[in-house]
């Protein structure tokens, strides 16, 4: 922060109350809603902290109000903060500041100088007063007495060490309601309830994802079991340790004028990628129509989202969907023409992958990341209409019937309490990948699943 400025603010603190110009502290705000970042400061390089609300976050892993100045003489005063966001929602700081003249050596007992500072007290004020402003403005920002209690609140409030979060970086391979509950989990504070600071990103396309992870780029990515196993027999060290979509949620469709299989034949069908799900997905809807594979050709799309435009842009003449892309097929003119969804065919869709090194060296962390994953399966079975508007922002979907169809899918139907990674569903999925990846022919499923973590969560009953 420039120098001027932090001295023009700190100059605006001469009186008993922390309320700089509410002008001044607007020009620093940089997300819009339930969001401001500003530092408001002096000279030293002594902070006080104060968190307020994040757009995409609970409040406890919010962006941070900094006060560098100095700290001289304790003469401690009682003060207020107001939110420059919510201008109704005010959060005591006491103790937490005492004035300095920022002169050296001052005499302990004299009388203030007129051109002092109010500065931080102690950490230990800084904490407590800290958590007590989050609180406040939880509820500027719309959070409920629902929403669930940080374990460095706990901490804080009985006067030991609050712990910092730890960083985790994680990434979602595909817009899809697969990937719902990590997603959710970030958006309801889950992670950070559970002393997470999880960077979520969105790496488009489960390959992309699956580069990431082995680069060592991400911690932690959410993609299928097919881009897994694929990537474990080219060797990689991975493993997954949930899954969120045991069943496939795939439709095979065609435009309107498709009358039967034979329509498929020398016809591009689109995927989203080679080796995924998505292909998967296909190759089992075309010979379940009695086509062979090589009646057709695969083209790789890159994404799901990819995929859905190639089909409305009619670059490929078919390809596998599931809901919400599904609403705008159905509006374009296709139809479904081969249904694995309502056949209830095994899939592994959407796992917890991480390498086996990370697991290892870090299972408080993902033993942590798995219960977040299932108190967000649990919150959103039990509120619709909270989860919709997080669905909505997932997929950048406005459409108010096809985010409700989702849920009741996805949601209701599909997502278990406990996403247990179960070897049936991947044996099945390792013999439909092997008609396309000869690699992984008689893998040995168990070397690419690891449920210790799932199992902890059941036994300690975090799902309920």
């Amino acid at each position: 922060m420039p120098a001027r400025s932090a001295t023009s603010c700190c100059d605006a603190w001469r009186n008993d109350t922390l309320n700089p110009p509410l002008r001044w502290m607007s020009l620093q705000v940089r997300l819009p809603g339930c969001s401001a970042m500003t530092t408001i400061g002096g000279t030293n390089e002594t902070y006080i902290a104060v968190p307020v609300a994040q757009e995409r976050s609970a409040p406890s892993a919010a962006p941070m109000i900094a006060t560098p100045c100095g700290i001289r003489e304790r003469a401690v005063r009682a003060t207020a903060y107001r939110s420059p966001v919510f201008s109704a929602t005010w959060a005591r700081l006491a103790g937490m500041v005492e004035w300095s003249d920022n002169s050296a050596g001052p005499v302990r007992g004299a009388p203030r100088a007129a051109g002092g500072r109010w500065h931080v007290r102690s950490s230990f004020a800084l904490r407590v007063s800290a958590i007590a402003i989050g609180m406040a403005v939880v509820v500027g920002c719309g959070g409920s007495a629902g929403s669930p209690p940080s374990p460095s609140q706990s901490g804080a409030a009985a006067g030991t060490p609050t712990p910092q979060p730890i960083k985790v970086r994680a990434a979602y391979g595909n817009v899809t309601p697969a990937n719902l509950a990590p997603f959710y989990a970030k958006e309801r504070g889950l992670f950070l309830a559970n002393g997470l600071d999880v960077d979520l990103s969105l790496i488009d396309g489960g390959g992309k994802a699956m580069a990431a992870l082995l680069g060592n780029s991400v911690d932690i990515a959410q993609l299928g079991g097919t881009e897994t196993m694929s990537a474990y027999v080219g060797g990689g060290d991975v493993q997954a340790v949930t899954l969120f979509v045991p069943v496939s949620p795939w439709v095979l469709m065609a435009p309107g004028t498709y009358t039967g299989p034979n329509d498929l034949k020398g016809k591009t069908v689109g995927v989203a990628s080679k080796g995924g799900s998505s292909e998967v997905a296909a190759n089992q809807a075309i010979e379940k129509l009695g086509l062979k594979l090589s009646d057709v050709t695969i083209l790789a799309t890159g994404s799901v989202a990819n995929l859905t435009s190639a089909m409305l842009a009619n670059r490929v003449y078919a390809g596998p969907g599931h809901p919400p892309d599904t609403a705008a097929l159905f509006k374009a003119g296709y139809k479904v023409i081969m249904d694995l969804a309502a056949q209830k065919v095994p899939a592994v869709e959407n796992c917890t992958i991480v390498t086996k090194k990370y697991a290892s060296e870090h299972k408080d962390v993902m033993q942590k990341y798995v219960d977040s994953l299932v108190q967000a399966i649990v919150a959103m079975k039990k509120d619709k209409p909270g989860t919709l508007p997080v669905m909505q922002k997932l997929l950048n979907v406005t459409d108010q019937d096809a985010l409700s169809e989702t849920y009741d899918y996805y949601v209701t139907q599909i997502f278990p309490i406990y996403p247990t990674v179960t070897p049936d569903a991947w044996n099945y999925s390792r013999d439909e990948l092997a008609k396309t990846n000869a690699a992984v022919t008689g893998l040995d499923v168990t070397k690419v699943i690891d449920n210790s973590f799932v199992t902890n969560s059941q036994s300690r009953k975090v799902g309920g």
